[in-house]
């Protein structure tokens, strides 16, 4: 017989307590690096969101965001988190020189780059087809396709 388990002891299960530093979510991630954890009936909910309910209770507004001191996304850990508004996280991520100025999320510094910009560079003045040039560098054939026609990488020569 399967034990049903209770929403906290699911929630509890996927997570790595490690004293008073961060707890660490091991469970689902999802696209921004939160975890990510379902209610049931195709309710997700992020984990530090919950943690922080399961902690002080509901959130009294619905703008309210749960923010982490540790600047952990991962991180679980009630006493690392705290309440603000969306100018307060702003004012937070600035503080702590976290806020990247518009552009520096391009090229190299992009959340999904593959490709340095010597490696982009090599790749403009080689010979040879796509195929044989993406499995060099482990890219696909189209990333390859899209540097060499200046759609992906424009700003450098």
């Amino acid at each position: 017989m399967t034990k049903n388990l209770s929403i906290p002891e699911r929630f509890w299960e996927k997570v790595e307590i490690q004293g008073s530093g961060c707890w660490e979510w091991r469970g689902a991630i999802g696209k921004r690096g939160y975890g990510n954890f379902s209610l049931g009936g195709g309710k997700f909910i992020n984990s530090h969101r919950l943690s922080w309910r399961f902690a002080y209770g509901y959130l009294p507004k619905r703008n309210i965001f749960v923010c982490h001191r540790c600047d952990n996304r991962k991180c679980v850990n009630p006493n690392h988190l705290f309440l603000g508004t969306a100018k307060e996280n702003t004012r937070d991520m600035i503080s702590k020189g976290r806020l990247r100025k518009r552009g520096s999320m391009r090229g190299e510094n992009g959340p999904n780059a593959k490709l340095t910009l010597e490696e982009v560079r090599e790749i403009r003045a080689l010979r040879g087809t796509h195929r044989e040039i993406a499995d060099r560098f482990g890219v696909s054939r189209s990333a390859i396709s899209m540097i060499r026609s200046g759609l992906n990488w424009a700003n450098c020569a």
